[in-house]
């Protein structure tokens, strides 16, 4: 028994060593993503010592959205952009950015990525946490995740050998300077202004699982006030349908009816108004950044959160339009 305990080992060992080496040349996401972590911890290390200091967290609407030096130079904020990849998963990204996560911090936590974590972002919190990713409980520790992290998703292995034989490689879009600009702080400036050019029609927005998301956030925030932190969460962004709205606002209230904190923004994260967005319907321009770093700020510096009497008066509004 001891034996065939020892040969697991040994082989979940092998198995997530040679993944690793894998997707460090063969995932884009997961080389280009831990780059803009690195610069963020070059950031964090800096500002570090301020009180109090604001880590978001979310996906690339939180990266590409986030400015800490506008935050810092025009509001006198100490912001980190802990924002990656919206494809890790709510979980993965979260992880990932646990590290920044100490006494007298407020955490804000961007509801637009997946409440499920996924392989990829199994892989990109082990390459921040190693194995402490599965300390906190955000990620749970059971075989399934343990083989995922350790041979990861085959067909991307596939691929990857099959790039080998053509003797390809690939480089994250945003990598390049003409796309974006990853500065020093970790924020991703996209320079593209394919939502404007193209006049994208708003999307709509997916069926929140209320429930998923209330539970992950209740494990979030039991994990923010074992180190004695804040924790709340944000409406991101977004060039959504004028009716989505009504969804945001529902996620917003019962969020709130079960002790959960969101930040105060009138927007509730929708937008027609397709000159604050870049590439993407979740990607800001410039402008986008800007009036968001302004609307974002006060509601921090003022402890702005929703209220259930606030919320319930915008549903029943909207209800009878």
């Amino acid at each position: 028994m001891k034996r065939l305990l020892l040969c697991i080992i040994i082989g979940l060992v092998l198995g997530i060593s040679i993944q690793q080496s894998i997707d460090h040349y063969s995932d884009a996401e997961l080389v280009f993503f831990n780059q803009v972590a690195e610069k963020t911890d070059s950031w964090y290390r800096e500002i570090r010592g301020q009180k109090p200091v604001y880590v978001i967290i979310g996906g690339s609407e939180i990266a590409t959205s986030v400015d800490p030096m506008a935050f810092m130079k025009q509001h006198g904020l100490a912001v980190i952009n802990a924002g990656n990849n919206a494809g890790f998963g709510m979980p993965g990204n979260f992880v990932a950015a646990e590290h920044y996560i100490s006494q007298g911090c407020h955490v804000i936590c961007s509801l637009f990525p997946s409440p499920e974590v996924t392989t990829q972002g199994i892989k990109f919190a082990f390459r921040r946490r190693g194995i402490d990713l599965f300390s906190s409980g955000i990620i749970p520790l059971t075989c399934e995740n343990l083989l995922k992290l350790a041979v990861g998703d085959l067909s991307s292995n596939i691929k990857y050998i099959k790039r080998l034989r053509k003797k390809r490689t690939y480089v994250h879009a945003y990598a390049n300077p003409k796309t974006a600009c990853l500065h020093d702080t970790g924020f991703l400036e996209i320079h593209s202004r394919r939502m404007q050019e193209k006049a994208y029609p708003p999307k709509r927005e997916s069926d929140y699982d209320f429930n998923s998301i209330t539970a992950l956030c209740k494990k979030m925030q039991l994990l923010c006030e074992e180190r004695n932190a804040k924790f709340s969460v944000m409406l991101a962004h977004q060039y959504f349908a004028a009716e989505d709205r009504l969804k945001k606002a529902e996620i917003a209230l019962h969020l709130t009816q079960n002790n959960i904190r969101v930040l105060k923004d009138e927007r509730l994260g929708v937008s027609q108004d397709l000159s604050d967005f870049a590439d993407t319907p979740s990607h800001l321009s410039r402008k986008g950044v800007d009036s968001s770093t302004i609307i974002w700020s006060d509601a921090l510096k003022n402890d702005a959160f929703w209220s259930e009497q606030e919320l319930q008066k915008i549903i029943a509004a909207m209800n009878a339009e």
